[in-house]
């Protein structure tokens, strides 16, 4: 939870005054890829860690012929271009596996994010790599941490 109680991490669907940078490719819609560049789903948004301003996971839908569910994947864990998200070192079937996200938020404790509702942990961020997408707020949004507005690399 963040100084005003509300999660930290949550999806753009849910955020106002936050999006994509505009200098940056925005992934929803695009396919999503495996190492095996066999097409796994399709991005439909993005989750932003607002207290440091920056994505820490890509939501991905399934088709309905794969069960129509939706998984997190990790940002560091794949790779934004123009023309998809390529996800590393799994292939598109053991993407089915990935649990299916549950809620629309994430907790953040000591550097541990719980993921998909399920009792799994990852400490993969504590000294995580920015990715090449950042965030970005619209003018005038009032800010809730000292953050800046748009992550630089």
């Amino acid at each position: 939870m963040d100084l005003h109680s509300h999660p930290i991490i949550r999806p753009l669907r849910i955020l106002e005054g936050f999006d994509v940078s505009k200098n940056d490719t925005d992934p929803r819609g695009l396919p999503v890829l495996g190492t095996d560049n066999k097409v796994a789903g399709t991005v439909v948004d993005m989750w932003v860690d607002t207290s440091e301003m920056m994505f820490r996971f890509i939501e991905v839908e399934f088709s309905l012929e794969n069960g129509g569910r939706r998984i997190l994947l990790l940002v560091p864990f794949a790779r934004i271009k123009s023309d998809g998200v390529k996800a590393l070192n799994i292939y598109a079937a053991q993407l089915a596996n990935v649990p299916a996200t549950k809620s629309e938020v994430i907790s953040k404790d000591n550097s541990t994010y719980i993921t998909s509702g399920q009792d799994r942990a990852s400490d993969c961020y504590r000294d995580t790599h920015r990715n090449h997408v950042r965030v970005s707020r619209s003018p005038g949004q009032a800010r809730h941490t000292a953050q800046p507005a748009v992550l630089h690399h």
